[in-house]
């Protein structure tokens, strides 16, 4: 039931219906989050972080930057306390470093004060550790791209448009390797859209012709 709902607040968001989202990833998030409470299997708490992230989402598609802001920040600790419990878990690191991009993204609206930048620094230093270890996850990639398209914003805050090309030139060769081998899907190409306005601001920032 917990997945049928969040599978429809996925299906109503891609319509468009903003309100039915919203309505539907609540609803799978109580169910995992009553769930998790009872202590029964790690997995229900992991489903219960994901499920704010999405609904965070959701809410932040609505307007919504303080609620969204309070769901990232619990997805980050559920995420941090099931990586304590177990180090070694890929799924779990990659859940916690997915939550901190988020979050410094979310708070990076009021300017890339410490908290924000140290949330990116560490996200994406995790994701580059996952990716060695696991060189053909499309997921781990995806994540890691826009780790480094939010870097690249941060690099352009501080007047470094040229680390900001580098930077955004790598979360490129993401896209460009997810086009080659036709693996792209409706959250893929969200992110390579991200990705691409943040490379045309780059582009501007130089005086490029080809912004």
């Amino acid at each position: 039931l917990g997945e049928g709902h969040s599978w429809m607040g996925s299906i109503r968001q891609d319509l468009g219906q903003l309100e039915a989202s919203e309505a539907a990833f609540r609803r799978s998030l109580e169910i995992w989050a009553g769930l998790a409470q009872q202590g029964i299997d790690a997995r229900h708490a992991e489903k219960a972080a994901d499920g704010a992230l999405l609904l965070a989402d959701a809410l932040f598609l609505q307007g919504e930057r303080v609620a969204t802001i309070e769901l990232q920040r619990r997805a980050v600790e559920a995420f941090a306390r099931l990586q304590r419990d177990d180090p070694e878990n890929a799924r779990y690191a990659r859940g916690h470093y997915k939550a901190q991009c988020n979050l410094a993204d979310g708070l990076r609206q009021d300017g890339w004060s410490a908290e924000p930048v140290e949330l990116l620094l560490g996200c994406a230093q995790g994701l580059e550790a996952l990716a060695e270890r696991e060189p053909g996850s499309v997921l781990i990639g995806e994540f890691l791209a826009q780790a480094r398209r939010l870097d690249t914003l941060r690099l352009l805050a501080q007047g470094d448009a040229g680390s900001a090309l580098d930077r955004i030139e790598a979360a490129r060769g993401w896209v460009e390797a997810q086009a080659g081998e036709g693996s792209f899907r409706l959250r893929t190409v969200s992110s390579a859209v991200r990705i691409g306005e943040t490379y045309g601001q780059v582009l501007a920032a130089l005086g490029r012709d080809d912004a």
